[in-house]
């Protein structure tokens, strides 16, 4: 399973992996939520996580670093709001992070980059 593929990266604490739209494009695109040690956690290493064991087509596209997941009543990842949030750095304060298979690296998520994705300018 991908959240578990994404859990076992060096510095990840708790993983949560779902599924965001991409205005203008039909679907959905991978998303994790991870709760990490800052001071174990890289986004390089994750890269080489997942990209080593999961096909393109199913490793995270983009990954948000949250304090903690929300949990439901019944003790699973409460998603809904992470759905509805998506990847809009205006929208969410923590770090947003975007799968650049081009330069093989999780990099920073800001509003430039944002719009360059939603607008088409860099392919997904």
């Amino acid at each position: 399973e991908v959240a578990e593929v994404v859990g076992g990266s060096a510095g990840v604490k708790d993983a949560t992996v779902y599924g965001v739209s991409i205005p203008n494009l039909e679907g959905r695109a991978g998303m994790a939520s991870l709760v990490v040690d800052e001071d174990a956690f890289s986004p390089a290493a994750l890269f080489q996580t997942v990209t080593a064991n999961l096909p393109r087509y199913a490793a995270p596209l983009f990954v948000r670093l949250q304090q903690e997941l929300e949990i439901t009543g019944t003790f699973k990842n409460r998603k809904v709001n992470l759905v509805e949030q998506g990847f809009d750095p205006r929208a969410i304060d923590e770090k947003l992070f975007f799968r650049d298979d081009a330069s093989k690296a999780f990099v920073p998520l800001d509003e430039k980059l944002y719009a360059q994705i939603v607008s088409g300018e860099v392919k997904v």
